[in-house]
Order: C-alpha cells, then structure tokens, then sequence
C-alpha cells in the first residue's frame, strides 16, 4: 500500500470517529434535558457510517480495489422517550408527566470510548506513516 493511501485512510477513519465522538457529546449533553411532549423532547443522533470503494496504489503503478468509510448521513433515533411523573415540573404536560431522550448513559460513554480508541488508532498509523515518508525521504527513496 502506499503511504498516500494510509494517509486517506486514517484521514476517513479519524473523519469517522470525530463525527461518532461529536454526536455521543451532543447525546450525553441531552440526557437530562426534558419535554413537554413527545414530539419537543430531543432525539438522539449518531452518524450513519457506509463503506466506499477508492482505489490504492500497492506499487509502481499497481492499483488495487479497497475500501474506506465515511458519513453518510445523521441516523435520529425511534426510541420513544421515557415519561416520568413529576407534576410539580414546569414542563409537565396537562397530566404531570415530563419526557426525557430515551438515553442510556452507559451505553453512549461505551460508545465514546469505543470512538476515542479507534480516532486514537488511526493519529497511530498516520504518524507512523508520516515518520516511514520522513525516513525515505532521508534514505533518497522519495523525490
């Protein structure tokens, strides 16, 4: 593979996790932030990742079919909020009831780790092929 290629690839995949990261941020922030019906309460979103064909260079003019990954879209979520009885909330409906986003705060800090990790990843590889492009420079290999 060449280094341009590892460089587009880290590059999608650090696009990618920023875009997971940002939207599990936005989800957290939301957890405790109510409605006064279904329809106001927030919804949370996450990033609809799809795989795209690119081609890489493996040699001197070799080309070969792979694939990266890039947002395809905002995915909101179906959950139904949950309804809590609090009649003495100021956003309580006619009933007492008060919505809140259909979040589970272990599942999204799961889902920030997980991203983090693979962002983490990809800096990883892409530092490490700016050092392999830096060493090949000092050798001549590169013009």
């Amino acid at each position: 593979m060449s280094l341009e290629a590892l460089f587009k690839l880290s590059g999608q995949s650090m696009v990618v996790q920023a875009a997971r990261l940002g939207l599990t941020a936005e989800v957290l922030a939301h957890t405790d932030v109510p409605g006064s019906t279904e329809a106001q309460t927030y919804r949370p979103r996450r990033p609809r990742i799809k795989s795209v064909p690119i081609n890489l260079q493996v040699g001197a003019g070799r080309q070969v079919r792979g694939f990266g990954v890039e947002v395809a879209g905002i995915v909101e979520s179906t959950a139904a909020p949950q309804s809590r009885y609090q009649p003495d909330h100021p956003d309580a409906d006619s009933q007492g009831r008060v919505y809140y986003p259909a979040v589970s705060v272990v599942e999204e800090m799961a889902t920030m780790m997980s991203a983090a990790r693979e962002f983490d990843a990809a800096v990883t590889v892409y530092a490490t092929g700016r050092q392999l492009h830096g060493k090949l420079m000092e050798l001549g290999a590169l013009n």
